[in-house]
């Protein structure tokens, strides 16, 4: 059991380690304290798919089955044609499954002004296609990481408006927008977050303080 005080939303692995599998198969018998389950396949898991197995949770689980197919493919040098058959495979398997690939922020080959946003053409001579199957495109971003390297005002990255962690999503959608202009494809954020700590006190982790992780997470 999970002994959790209360229901979640959402449950997401990160691959299909044994770890992870005793998650999944965890929540699948407790079924009441999850919502929603995103079942994650790292990148190694995409070039033989355990789809026998993911059909048995998807059968057994009472809430909503996603699929994270791989997670950032691309900066790990599988090809976009990999991940498409993935997707194909578990389109036909899983039809009702949500499919999403989760990719860094470092998509972007440019990401201000948000008007004139893009992704880098590396990722859109590989990814376009797989971006056209997904239902929804998960990104991976850390606003810290850009207060100390691009020297972005903190106030900005901890504002409980967080203003410009919503500039980059607005960015991103732009991006997607140019690249589909015919899909609507709803952004979700698949991790993020702020470090309490930083091994050494200078940029970018500087900004690694456990004062600043908790503003973020509470914004």
């Amino acid at each position: 059991v999970l002994g959790l005080s209360r229901p979640i939303q959402r449950v997401k692995t990160f691959d299909l380690s044994r770890t992870n599998v005793a998650i999944v198969e965890e929540i699948v018998a407790n079924p009441r304290e999850v919502e929603e389950l995103v079942v994650g396949f790292g990148n190694e898991d995409l070039f033989e798919l355990d789809l026998t197995w993911l059909s048995s949770v998807a059968s057994r689980f009472r809430g909503s089955i996603h699929v994270a197919v791989g997670n950032e493919p691309d900066r790990e040098g599988v090809p976009g044609a990999t991940v498409a058959n993935a997707i194909r495979q578990l389109r036909e398997t899983l039809p009702a499954a949500k499919l999403t690939v989760p990719f860094a922020y470092s998509i972007m080959e440019r990401s201000h002004p948000v008007e004139m946003a893009e992704f880098s053409k590396e990722f859109t001579d590989n990814f376009k296609d797989v971006l056209s199957m997904m239902d929804y495109f998960t990104v991976n971003i850390y606003p810290f990481l850009s207060a100390g390297i691009k020297g972005v005002p903190l106030e900005s990255l901890s504002d409980p408006s967080m203003p410009f962690l919503s500039a980059q999503l607005a960015a991103l959608r732009v991006a997607v927008g140019k690249l589909l202009p015919n899909v609507s494809l709803p952004v979700a954020i698949g991790e993020t977050g702020w470090p309490s700590c930083g091994a050494a006190r200078f940029k970018p982790y500087s900004f690694a303080t456990l004062d600043n992780s908790l503003t973020y997470l509470k914004s």
